[in-house]
């Protein structure tokens, strides 16, 4: 029998769906453990309401503890020889218990995974592999293969869920989940490879995560993104209590992916400032290098985070605090792209006393990280290389008042292509290329060369 464990918490909306999933299996000697973890909406009556008097499911509820003390109360209980763990907001497919299961009698694996299939707020779906750095499908033939776990770093693609995998219970014997802990799910998976050198995979992606859920962990963005170095300690120790060889190598590359994971949800600059000036202090004190090469999804932008280094400094030229720059501070207030200072210049006029300058520090103090400066006519530096000069920024943006940002993916792409590319200048294509950033942005080192050396 396999016992499949459904954690539920403030997921009315999503776990009727969830548990539907698991009724419509093709595999059907199965009992699902539901542990209400003190939810506080309608998620119970959902619950009741989709398993109707079906008697393979049990429901258990307990008092609020986190997603890891729900798990934990299933696993207490858990009667089957193989076991799983579906998060309430997701959804399997038919074949997932039936594939998984096949895998580990196939293969003698302790534990098998599948690739997943990622379900969007906007109702389109993509697939991965569930192996970070390969596309999907992972392997060309549809039956299980088996991944061999001989050095940590065969380890790290591998997605560090509990979900999207199936476990022969004398594999997780004795283990539990850390509680009061955010990504809990790491420490159990690197447990759960330190004790096996092997890994069972079917290539479907059977495994069906809802992304953009509101109160979902992984967006969250507080402080609570600072435990991700707790949890990478923990998974040093589990490392460091094997004879397998590749953990420094390996902890490197599994630092950064996480490190950077955990960037994707922070939009206040603040709290980005602060977590990758941690970051860079984590990566400084376990004599780590930031590691982003094995896998083409991990922002080397985020690198320069990590390396003490502020990616982009936007100049602009505004003489009045009037529409047009509010309309374009407003635009940079809305960028999905944080990782930038602004520095605003305007001509001094001495007969202001002062007056201008004010004002338009009055207009930008709501605007995050803005500088303003005033050029005087007479001044020895031309009035963007001054201003340029006072931002240690890797790149630069010159705007005008009146400009607008794209609010899309287009300035960050084209950072990181200049990153990856080493590329000292970004030209804007024709207006007739959509997606395309609309204006030039300049290496700040190059432009320093172009101009003797201002900086």
């Amino acid at each position: 029998m396999v016992s499949i464990i459904v954690p539920v918490y403030n997921v009315a909306g999503y776990v009727g769906a969830c548990l539907d999933s698991l009724m419509r299996q093709t595999f059907e000697d199965f009992e699902v453990i539901v542990v209400d973890d003190g939810s506080t909406d309608d998620s119970l009556i959902a619950v009741w309401n989709a398993i109707g008097l079906d008697p393979r499911f049990h429901v258990v509820t307990r008092p609020n503890g986190g997603l890891s003390a729900a798990r934990n109360t299933g696993l207490r209980i858990a009667r089957g020889a193989y076991i799983g763990f579906i998060d309430s907001d997701d959804r399997i497919a038919p074949s997932y218990l039936a594939n998984l299961l096949g895998a580990l009698v196939e293969t003698g694996a302790y534990w098998a995974a599948c690739g997943v299939r990622f379900c969007l707020a906007n109702g389109t779906a993509f697939d991965h592999p569930a192996i970070h750095g390969r596309t999907h499908p992972a392997v060309d033939h549809p039956g299980p293969a088996i991944f061999r776990l001989d050095d940590w770093t065969d380890v790290i693609p591998h997605f560090p869920s509990a979900w999207n995998k199936l476990y022969r219970r004398e594999l997780i014997a004795g283990m539990e989940f850390v509680e009061g802990i955010y990504y809990e799910d790491h420490p159990f998976f690197y447990e759960c490879a330190r004790r096996t050198d092997r890994l069972a995979y079917v290539p479907e992606p059977l495994y069906w995560q809802t992304q953009g859920r509101e109160g979902q962990i992984t967006r969250e963005s507080s402080e609570r993104v600072f435990e991700q170095f707790d949890v990478l300690e923990l998974i040093d120790r589990t490392m460091a209590a094997s004879q397998r060889p590749g953990r420094e190598r390996a902890m490197a590359r599994i630092a950064t992916r996480l490190v950077f994971e955990r960037s994707l949800a922070i939009s206040d600059p603040d709290l980005r400032a602060r977590f990758a000036e941690a970051g860079r202090r984590y990566f400084e004190r376990r004599g780590l290098t930031y590691a982003p090469d094995w896998d083409r999804d991990i922002s080397r932008l985020w690198g320069l985070l990590i390396s003490g280094e502020l990616p982009l400094g936007i100049v602009m030229r505004a003489e009045e605090p009037d529409e047009r720059l509010a309309r374009t501070l407003a635009s940079l207030a809305r960028s999905p792209f944080r990782d930038f200072e602004t520095i605003l210049l305007y001509t001094d006029d001495p007969e202001d006393e002062g007056a201008r300058h004010a004002a338009l520090l009055a207009a930008t103090a709501e605007t995050d990280r803005c500088t303003v400066l005033r050029h005087a006519p007479d001044a020895a530096l031309p009035a963007l290389e001054q201003a340029a000069a006072a931002t240690d920024a890797v790149f630069l943006l010159f705007l005008t008042a009146g400009d607008t940002l794209p609010e899309d993916k287009s300035l960050r792409d084209t950072l990181e292509w200049m990153v990856r590319k080493e590329a000292d200048l970004w030209a804007p294509p024709p207006e007739t290329q959509a997606g395309a950033f609309p204006y030039p942005v300049f290496r700040r080192a190059y432009l320093c060369d172009a101009t003797a050396g201002w900086s």
